[in-house]
């Protein structure tokens, strides 16, 4: 028997930028040798670059996995073949991040000309396992699992690990498997809707 599921992932990035801007306001003491009252004021700031611009072709994505066997999810935490997700962003700027420490505590590296950005996958939980993403349609037994280039599982709405970005363009890469749950199955076609918000240090 065939679990045929037209699989839709629709993605719509949701960019927010932190921008930390200090100033400093100081008034010289009142001694110049004029009547009245003197003063004078100094303004001190920082200009932030921009951040990144989302390609158009990564705006908004469908994804369809094709008709999956039931075979290929005969058990628990089973999964599909991963299918390749691209977000390209164009234009980011270099050297904006803040870290005090050029490696954070996984030991990634940071370059002069890189900045960071957190990113946080958005969507409904599977209520079996809140580790995945929950399927909408006549399909049950199954859920939606998101890792990162390196294999690492990406959670519903938790931030993940700060992401370097070159200066100009940058390609990052997910992918998506169906996988199997621990409940009882049944055929048919299902749709997740996914979001991917980005915020820069």
């Amino acid at each position: 028997m065939n679990v045929f599921s037209h699989i839709v992932l629709l993605f719509a990035t949701i960019m927010s930028v932190n921008a930390i801007a200090s100033g400093t306001i100081g008034k010289k003491s009142d001694n110049w040798d004029v009547d009245g009252l003197n003063g004078a004021i100094v303004a001190n700031g920082m200009l932030v670059s921009s951040p990144c611009v989302l390609s158009d072709d990564s705006l908004e994505q469908e994804l369809d996995l094709g008709a999956i066997s039931q075979k290929e999810l005969e058990k628990t935490d089973d999964v599909t073949v991963p299918v390749a997700i691209h977000i390209v962003m164009d234009d980011c700027p270099g050297g904006v991040h803040q870290l005090n420490d050029k490696q954070d505590m996984r030991r990634n590296l940071w370059l002069a000309d890189q900045s960071v950005a957190s990113m946080t996958i958005m969507g409904d939980e599977e209520p079996s396992d809140p580790r995945f993403f929950r399927l909408k349609g006549t399909t049950s037994g199954y859920s939606l699992r998101i890792e990162d280039a390196g294999g690492e599982q990406l959670m519903p709405s938790v931030a993940e690990h700060p992401i370097a970005l070159s200066q100009g363009r940058n390609d990052l890469v997910f992918k998506a498997q169906l996988r199997r749950n621990d409940q009882p199955v049944s055929t048919g076609e299902w749709t997740a809707v996914i979001r991917v918000g980005m915020e820069y240090d």
